[in-house]
């Protein structure tokens, strides 16, 4: 994968299913890195493409760890996903002691019905060295809504 080029089409991200689905069935989200799609089953909208290869305590994070230890978890300071659902919302970011953007523990419920009312997850596995260039790559083609660059 590493040196070829990429192209992305929402056709990309064939599977989608909701959070329910997801929480039901774990298995549904890879453990391996890649990028993950989110639409707004209310529109239609691809709202946001991340991506997920990172490290905790020396040893590696693939998509399920990043959706399930960050993304489902009411806690915006670890998930720039929530974020973007808590700006959508019209719910103030602010920066905490640590100078992490964060939000008021009282709205993580509003951010968190949204993503149980209206999000559909999709996901596309990479090695880890393609991971950054998927990513961008797919921001750059699909243009999310909520992170486009």
């Amino acid at each position: 994968m590493v040196g070829e080029k990429l192209s992305f089409s929402i056709g990309t991200f064939s599977n989608w299913y909701s959070c329910q689905e997801i929480e039901a069935d774990k298995m549904l989200v890879p453990e391996v890195p890649g990028i993950y799609a989110v639409m707004d089953c209310e529109t239609g909208v691809l709202v946001y493409v991340g991506k997920a290869m990172g490290y905790f305590k020396e040893r590696p994070r693939g998509l399920r760890d990043r959706i399930f230890k960050e993304h489902m978890k009411p806690r915006a300071r670890g998930s720039a996903l929530r974020r973007y659902v808590a700006a959508e919302l019209g719910i103030s970011i602010y920066r905490d002691q640590s100078n992490h953007d964060t939000v008021d523990e009282i709205h993580e419920v509003h951010i968190s019905r949204f993503l149980g009312d209206r999000a559909l997850f999709s996901f596309a596995t990479f090695p880890w060295e393609s991971v950054s260039g998927a990513q961008k790559t797919a921001r750059r083609e699909l243009k999310p809504k909520w992170n486009p660059r």
